[in-house]
């Protein structure tokens, strides 16, 4: 099984993006193991929730993350995906097709 943490942030050139992998791959190596995880920095909010959901699709055995902003508070008493349904319009992906990971 392999982690994969899709982030916001590292903007659309290849250096800004880099430097956002690097950063986070050092944050995760705190309490993870090096080379146990890839980050993939996906520019825009927008982008790293679609490529969150390819790779659900595209790597069912594997553990997927996605860390965006929440841009907003989150309300106590609203789960992460009232939330995001709410701020973005962005609808949890469907676990049938994705047995190996589980959402909150």
């Amino acid at each position: 099984m392999s982690l994969w943490v899709y982030v916001e942030g590292g903007g659309d050139q290849g250096s800004v993006k880099s430097a956002c992998r690097q950063a986070f791959r050092l944050f995760f190596e705190k309490i993870i193991p090096a080379g146990a995880f890839k980050v993939i920095a996906s520019g825009g909010r927008q982008r790293a929730f679609d490529n969150f959901c390819l790779a659900l699709e595209n790597h069912p055995g594997d553990f997927v993350l996605l860390l965006v902003d929440s841009e907003d508070p989150v309300h106590v008493g609203n789960g992460t995906w009232a939330h995001l349904k709410r701020r973005d319009n962005w609808d949890r992906p469907d676990l049938v097709c994705c047995p190996g990971n589980t959402f909150t």
